[in-house]
């Protein structure tokens, strides 16, 4: 049962005991039903008048699990204490004071990027974002060598899933240079669970780890709920210096809220210090598809994206990559053999904002599978792709690893013999699948699931229904390619996608705009 299912039980129970009729059992309804879509807060134009709900607001504590309300903003109270939370600690962090530190740089700048870089250095905050191709990444590592070079502290660098950190970890030390050899022991790379220990059935907010004397760095901030920023707020000291990166446009969380959208947007309109949009396109190689990803950004549904309507499965299967072992040991293949097939599977990746229903990555992944399989020879080995969907700490497994199965036989089912894949600190490792975690065929993800990750060639699926996801899914998934994008949709609901917006209900930018002298 996910954060919200679990907490949403206790707040349904209360609310059908003490709510019959009247004002409070619509707004009680109203709220319940915000909160599964993941939103934190409902606005009413006019005050609720409710002597039932101003006795829960203004009660002792023992009432306060019921309800909460700021300015014209209602919530449940759990989202209410929560905000709230992630409100004065961010406050906090951003009025806090450390020392500057000078610009060292070993790389080309361009103007934004120098000017972040600068920002970053004598913040105790730093909020950086800008679409894909204008140079996080590259910003991040200058701020990192200058904090190295000019202060004793660690390097804490964070992200939601495994994946977004070896994609990172593979980033910045891929320096033909070696720049951090020498200080390789003063940095860490690793996921939000594997920092904080997160064990099963343990909520995110209670958590308790420090930073100390660091600078962390949070990559893909944009995935992270309201509870994983308590969590990392809180961990925060004096000492500490927090850089959050990422794109606001992209998904919203799984699970509750925006917060990563509305810091950006509460910076962004305050003109704060602490912020820095880049918006200098780096990359030469890929201009089509950062316009397409514009246009979808500034979407009203009266210019829709090029799309087909007719979809030749056939033919996708045959764009997919097939690769094959035909002879030796499949249990002792090198490490270059590996990150090859790794490397063809990158090339192109069907991807859908459904799971289920005939558009869905479930069907999509069974059909792909099925017809793999009637082209698998006797004698090969068909190689496989997987994701690992649940976290599992004794074998440094984290939902969203990728990895490669090697079967060897033409049945539906995968033999507890057989072995998967995984490339662990640039070196191919095998696990039998008889030990995995729960894990998904992955021909086809989800575009929550890709997150973090890039194809060469994407093949995006938009059925009835993707509009529910507003147009930041389709901002997601466009910005995964890094050649060609091909849409497969229909008029109806790619105007209804471009129209809508993903974005959560959340009070938290409007406080901060109504702070004095902030």
């Amino acid at each position: 049962m996910s954060i919200k299912q679990g907490s949403i039980e206790f707040e349904k129970t209360i609310a059908d005991l003490v709510s019959q009729d009247g004002n409070e059992k619509a707004l009680f309804q109203e709220l319940l039903q915000a909160y599964l879509e993941g939103h934190l807060c409902i606005e009413k134009a006019e005050k609720i008048e409710s002597p039932f709900i101003e006795n829960i607001r203004l009660g002792q504590k023992r009432f306060e699990t019921l309800i909460g309300r700021w300015d014209n903003l209602y919530y449940l109270q759990r989202s209410y204490v929560v905000e709230t939370k992630i409100f004065d600690l961010l406050k906090s962090i951003m009025g806090a004071h450390v020392k500057p530190l000078d610009i060292q740089a070993f790389q080309p700048l361009n103007r934004g990027q120098k000017e972040a870089v600068k920002k970053a250095l004598k913040s105790a905050f730093f909020c950086l974002t800008g679409g894909p191709g204008t140079g996080k990444t590259h910003t991040i590592v200058s701020i990192i060598y200058s904090y190295l070079y000019g202060s004793r502290g660690s390097v804490v660098i964070l992200a939601p899933t495994g994946k977004a950190a070896t994609v990172l970890k593979k980033r910045i030390f891929h320096d033909e240079l070696n720049t951090f050899a020498s200080c390789a022991d003063r940095i860490e790379i690793t996921t939000l669970h594997k920092y904080f220990a997160l064990r099963p059935g343990v909520d995110p907010v209670w958590l308790k780890r420090g930073l100390g004397d660091s600078l962390c760095i949070v990559d893909e901030a944009s995935m992270i709920d309201t509870d994983w920023w308590v969590a990392l707020l809180s961990a925060v000291s004096p000492q500490t210096r927090l850089v959050v990166c990422g794109d606001p446009h992209q998904l919203p969380p799984v699970e509750i809220g925006s917060v990563f959208f509305e810091i950006c947007k509460a910076l962004k309109f305050l003109d704060r210090v602490c912020f820095k949009e880049l918006t200098s396109c780096m990359r030469t190689d890929n201009k089509e598809i950062l316009s397409l990803a514009e246009k979808i950004k500034k979407g009203n549904g009266h210019d829709p994206i090029a799309f087909e309507t007719d979809l030749d499965w056939e033919e996708v299967m045959m764009t997919l990559p097939l690769p094959k072992i035909l002879e030796g040991d499949h249990k002792n293949i090198s490490t270059a053999v590996v990150k090859a097939f790794f490397k063809q599977f990158m090339h192109v990746r069907i991807l859908s904002p459904l799971k289920k229903g005939p558009w869905g990555t479930n069907l999509i992944n069974k059909k792909t599978f099925e017809f793999m399989r009637r082209r698998f020879q006797e004698g090969e080995t068909l190689v496989v792709p997987i994701m690992v969907v649940k976290n599992d700490a004794s074998l440094g497994l984290s939902n969203g690893d990728l990895g490669l199965v090697f079967k060897t036989d033409n049945s539906l089912e995968f033999a507890p013999d057989e072995v998967c894949f995984f490339i662990r600190e640039g070196a191919a490792i095998s696990i039998p699948l008889a030990l995995l975690p729960a894990y998904e065929i992955s021909y086809a993800l989800s575009v929550h699931k890709s997150q973090g990750s890039e194809f060469e060639h994407v093949l995006l699926l938009l059925p009835p229904g993707s509009e529910n996801f507003g147009r930041e899914v389709a901002y997601t998934a466009v910005t995964r390619a890094k050649k060609s994008v091909r849409v497969i949709s229909d008029e109806e609901t790619v105007k209804a996608v471009l129209s809508n917006s993903g974005v959560r209900n959340s009070g938290l930018s409007l406080r901060f705009s109504k702070l004095d002298n902030f």
